[in-house]
């Protein structure tokens, strides 16, 4: 699983004559899906927009990536922790989240 997420402003609408379909369009949108694709999986990469918003609440690791359209684009990454050991003992009594 990759998830990569920017924001900013999008068009919304619906699609199509007989079978009606909600869609989002605009430079946020595919600025997100470039963070996506150009993810890692077990990541979440953000903009620097979401990167200035978020950074004080879970580690990022800053990166380079080239997007489509916009060249090369300061990205941060969030790598998904492992899992906690399968020792039942340690599942029953999980690490509190700061």
């Amino acid at each position: 699983l990759r998830v990569g997420m920017h924001g900013g402003p999008v068009v919304s609408g619906m699609i199509g004559k007989t079978k009606f379909c909600f869609d989002i369009w605009g430079d946020a949108v595919n600025l997100a899906s470039r963070m996506e694709s150009t993810g890692v999986p077990k990541g979440i990469q953000v903009t620097q927009e979401l990167y200035d918003l978020l950074k004080d609440i879970v580690e990022w690791q800053p990166r380079w990536v080239v997007v489509k359209g916009k060249g090369e684009v300061q990205a941060y990454i969030h790598m998904k922790e492992d899992p906690p050991s399968s020792d039942p003992e340690s599942l029953a009594h999980p690490t509190p989240h700061p």
